[in-house]
């Protein structure tokens, strides 16, 4: 009977055991030769950055300036909210100017994707407060911009990253003013979220007063209806602040791609410029196609093409009047079919009743009664039905609203 015998037969020259241990050996050298990428898509303490912060394979975008890293830290969601969502990574980066801090970026992005979604914050929930930029889509792609006056926080719930970095100004002597005006913005899809917090200080604003009404010419009802209301959104320096929010959504998605590289830094709000203007997305543009150009993704000739299409100067527009208020079409259709249902009641009731002061008093009392009913009414339906695809899920942030 023939035998086959398995393993180091007498003779072999080649000794399993130690050819085992070579390549063992070999592994562990080019581990410590080459760390894990992760370890080093983080921010550093101290460090200064200028232009885009990545953590995380995530670029965000920072205005023009030095950054420095002033608290870091890892936190999570509320634990109520379903489903697993991992380490958030959080970083707070400030800009002096000399001892004081003028601005400051609170970021929170994921470390580990997701398949279910990062939802909405609590403030892109109301879609009809003043200065708030909602594109929820189908609840998994989604961005928000939001501008808030906002105090800053000293209690133990606010952000690590937060309380790191005011142990920071303190320890370097920092002023910290307590007030700020506050730009949020938020972009997400099913895997993954950069939630950024821009604060800036309000003393450096310079905002021109808004223009005097001059007659019924220059009446504007949407400015009067902010004024009685009072929530703020007649400020100047909001509004500036909200424009320089909405310009910055390019920047962000850019980031969100991994494809800020090569876009000039935004500049900062209180200069009144955009943070998106034309030559910056066009900076951006020939970034992106040079990388490709670069990787062989595209040939001369198609480069070529994408460069001239990208640098040819855009088409004259037509830009709204000086000092107009862009009014939305919902709230043009409001206002339309309020006339329309208002005329018809008057009509109505002075044809039942005869006496003119009687139907005006009516329907004053109907329309502030009815107002009133439609926003208790409004608030109870998203109490009792809340929106299942768009779960509100919020990170700890270093400021409250004043």
């Amino acid at each position: 009977m023939k035998h086959i015998l398995i393993g180091r037969q007498p003779g072999d020259r080649t000794r399993p055991d130690s050819l085992a241990a070579a390549i063992f050996g070999l592994f562990l050298a080019l581990v410590a030769a080459h760390p894990v990428a992760a370890a080093d898509d983080r921010p550093t303490l101290d460090r200064i950055y200028r232009g885009v912060l990545e953590i995380d394979h995530k670029q965000m975008p920072l205005p023009e300036g030095d950054w420095r890293v002033a608290g870091i830290a890892d936190e999570t969601p509320p634990a109520n909210q379903p489903g697993g969502y991992g380490v958030i990574d959080s970083a707070v980066l400030m800009h002096l100017n000399g001892s004081r801090v003028d601005a400051f970026i609170l970021i929170h992005t994921n470390v580990v994707p997701v398949n279910h979604g990062w939802g909405v914050t609590e403030t892109c929930t109301r879609a009809t407060a003043p200065f708030t930029r909602i594109d929820n889509g189908d609840g998994q792609n989604a961005f928000c911009g939001f501008v808030r006056a906002v105090t800053i926080r000293h209690d133990p719930g606010a952000a690590g990253a937060w309380q790191s970095a005011l142990t920071l100004a303190a320890a370097r002597g920092w002023t910290v003013p307590e007030h700020w005006l506050m730009a949020g913005l938020r972009i997400s899809d099913r895997h993954d979220v950069i939630d950024m917090r821009y604060h800036f200080d309000p003393d450096r604003f310079a905002p021109k007063p808004l223009p005097a009404e001059a007659g019924f010419a220059g009446f504007d009802p949407i400015a009067l209806w902010r004024q009685l209301i009072g929530d703020g959104s007649d400020d100047p320096a909001l509004r500036q602040l909200d424009t320089w929010t909405g310009s910055l959504r390019d920047s962000l998605e850019r980031g969100f791609r991994g494809r800020l590289a090569g876009n000039p830094a935004p500049a900062l709000p209180w200069t009144g410029a955009k943070a998106g203007d034309p030559a910056a997305r066009q900076a951006g543009g020939l970034a992106e196609v040079r990388a490709l150009h670069d990787a062989g993704l595209l040939t001369d000739a198609q480069y070529g093409a994408q460069v001239q299409t990208i640098a040819a100067p855009a088409g004259p527009s037509e830009a709204p009047p000086a000092g107009s208020t862009p009014i939305p079409a919902s709230v043009l259709k409001m206002m339309s079919w309020k006339a329309i249902a208002t005329t018809s009641g008057l009509t109505i009731k002075y044809l039942f009743l005869g006496n003119p002061m009687t139907v005006a008093g009516l329907q004053a009392t109907q329309s502030l009664v009815s107002g009133a009913l439609y926003v208790g009414y409004d608030l109870l339906w998203a109490t009792l039905v809340p929106d299942g695809k768009n779960p509100v899920i919020d990170f700890q942030t270093a400021t409250v609203s004043s």
